[in-house]
């Protein structure tokens, strides 16, 4: 049997957990295709918000797909798992591991293998480039609850961890406060028509930025100037 790719596994997740199918729909309308990386961020928010309210039997769905997936996928389902799902949780985070503790074996496996992989201490402290200070300014600028407090803390955010998919998600931190407990507020959508890039900010519990996701190909960082920034 082949292995399942990301168009399969779209199908699959819509099946395995049709309470996300809203979620998905509104994805595809936003972006007119499927962008995983970015996807995946919104099924993460939704678990760990399912977990909280002790959704038991919408978790356990979830997660056993998801354990498939890692189990069956081909390598950029895999990777997609990996990344966009058990690194987005944080498992070198202790308060995470009490969700992670109950996942399947696969996804616990990995998210062990995550959390030995890196220190205590972030690996990764740096400023921003001018890109992705650009970026986070744009996907700030959307006039909602709160965004005076995510615009004040822009200029003195640093980046604190790159993914390892090739894409260009950075999660970052503001260098006046400790470090955020890794639970993800969604603050707005971007999109980019010419090269088709769509991005993501999320917030941590403190209503400052935590984690910018970008959905592009290796290499290739369109205009921030053109990104049409929308409210999730």
């Amino acid at each position: 049997m082949a292995a399942m790719d990301c168009s399969e596994l779209l199908v699959a997740l819509r099946a395995a957990v049709p309470e996300f199918g809203p979620t998905i729909d509104d994805h595809l309308a936003f972006y007119d295709d499927a962008l995983p990386h970015v996807l995946f961020g919104d099924l993460t928010r939704f678990l760990l918000a399912a977990h909280e309210r002790s959704a038991t039997d919408v978790v356990g769905r979830a997660l056993a797909f998801l354990d498939k997936a890692l189990c069956d996928g081909d390598e950029n389902v895999q990777n997609l798992v990996a990344v966009s799902f058990v690194e987005t949780v944080g498992p070198w985070d202790d308060h995470a591991w009490t969700f992670i503790r109950n996942w399947p074996e696969a996804l616990r496996t990995e998210a062990q293998r995550q959390r030995d992989g890196r220190p205590a201490t972030a690996t990764l402290q740096r400023d921003l480039t001018e890109w992705e200070r650009t970026v986070v300014g744009v996907l700030a600028s959307l006039d909602r609850e709160g965004g005076e407090r995510v615009r004040e803390s822009v200029p003195c955010l640093v980046v604190t961890g790159r993914r390892g998919c090739g894409c260009a998600s950075f999660d970052v931190r503001d260098r006046r406060y400790p470090a955020q407990p890794r639970e993800l507020e969604h603050f707005s959508n971007g999109a980019v028509a010419e090269p088709s890039v769509g991005f993501v900010l999320w917030l941590g519990p403190d209503g400052r930025a935590i984690s910018v996701d970008v959905q592009n190909e290796s290499g290739v960082l369109p205009d921030p100037s053109q990104i049409v920034v929308s409210a999730p």
